[in-house]
């Protein structure tokens, strides 16, 4: 099966092309360096560089790829975290979420894909009685605010994109 794998240079997705791999699937990764493409290539994928803030660069990356399926593993998560960076960090990764996956689902869309499965998280969940579920609502406070957003956003348009059945999986830290 083909699989394209949007974000394929970050902590999920580099074991997640060489599991796709390892299990017989033809795999195409992005990235948003072309200093990566290495790092996707040496795991038997094909490389596309493309940011997913270029919508007509990401439609035309995933109709390439033709693939069956689509793995959302974008964010815009430093590799070294500094506390006096966290508020711009917060907001970059929310945009990614929220237009960053509006892009990829509609790209998903033009090549006629049917399945994305998204990377969500479980950690901003108001408090409540465990276990938690996917409908539990997510934590209001002003200080997630901004990831809350970002959240909400992405899970929206993977789960309500005409034509694609979208699954969100929700990771823990």
């Amino acid at each position: 099966m083909n699989v394209f794998v949007a974000g394929a240079t970050g902590v999920i997705g580099q074991p997640l092309l060489r599991l796709l791999r390892d299990a017989g699937h033809a795999v195409t990764g992005t990235t948003r360096s072309a200093g990566k493409v290495a790092v996707i290539e040496a795991v038997g994928a094909h490389a596309v560089v493309v940011d997913a803030f270029d919508a007509e660069g990401l439609r035309r990356a995933v109709i390439a790829a033709k693939p069956a399926v689509v793995i959302h593993q974008l964010t815009d998560l430093p590799d070294v975290s500094d506390p006096s960076k966290m508020t711009e960090v917060r907001e970059n990764n929310a945009r990614l979420r929220i237009e960053g996956t509006r892009n990829l689902m509609a790209a998903a869309q033009a090549a006629g894909v049917r399945r994305v499965v998204a990377q969500s998280i479980a950690f901003v969940y108001a408090p409540g009685r465990k276990p938690l579920r996917e409908g539990d609502p997510l934590n209001a406070s002003e200080a997630q605010r901004v990831t809350i957003s970002g959240v909400a956003g992405l899970e929206e348009a993977v789960l309500h994109t005409p034509g694609i059945d979208g699954i969100v999986l929700r990771y823990g830290r």
